[in-house]
């Protein structure tokens, strides 16, 4: 049965990856992409949610589908603070989680990160961490969260650090195994085709997929 969905983040790394697959796909009959600016994007399929985190709650009732793919994500230098990067990364996810599923959304798909904890001393993983638990707060039938490590591949944005991070992780990809098999760098390609697989598996509940399990679809 084809359904709708619902896509946060399409202009990203991840996200643009994730809408082509989506559009591709015969599951979705109809996919909502919530955007600050128009994609143009060529398919009769989509159709585009134009808001930002304050006039989201404006727009909800074209917020309305069976499933929400979350891709959105920023770093500390580009949002400018941690109080900014705290903004995106938890405060507009969740408020994206909680005003799709009030419009009966049951199934929920995020981006999240290697490492995520509520308690860490580190910022970037407690904020991840936070936001997902604060995530299977809301209700969702579903919430699948996935946790990749480095992403490698073409970005919109320049990222030299991460860039020179993924080749070197690349070249020690195959010594990591066992406990360190988690920390290999993974394809964005990949991270978008694993999600797009997980959100058609049979299943319910909170599962979590680590990096090194993303590298199996």
């Amino acid at each position: 049965m084809s359904k709708t969905a619902i896509v946060f983040g399409a202009t990203g790394a991840v996200g643009q990856r994730l809408l082509r697959l989506l559009v591709a796909s015969d599951a979705w009959a109809k996919i909502v992409v919530v955007t600050r600016r128009p994609l143009n994007t060529a398919s009769n399929k989509v159709s585009e949610v134009i808001c930002d985190a304050s006039t989201l709650e404006g727009h909800a009732h074209a917020l309305v589908g069976d499933t929400v793919f979350c891709c959105l994500g920023t770093t500390q230098k580009s949002a400018g603070s941690k109080a900014k990067f705290r903004e995106v990364d938890h405060d507009y996810i969740l408020k994206c989680a909680q005003v799709t599923y009030r419009q009966g959304a049951r199934h929920f798909l995020v981006v999240s990160a290697i490492g995520a904890d509520a308690r860490s001393f580190n910022f970037y993983s407690r904020v991840k961490g936070e936001t997902e638990r604060d995530l299977k707060a809301v209700g969702f039938e579903r919430l699948d969260i996935l946790r990749p490590s480095l992403l490698i591949g073409n970005r919109s944005e320049s990222r030299p650090l991460e860039q020179m991070g993924g080749i070197v992780m690349t070249l020690m990809s195959p010594a990591m195994v066992g406990a360190f098999q988690q920390y290999r760098p993974i394809k964005i390609e990949q991270v978008a085709r694993a999600m797009s697989e997980i959100a058609l598996k049979d299943s319910s509940g909170t599962t979590v997929y680590s990096s090194d399990e993303l590298h199996a679809f």
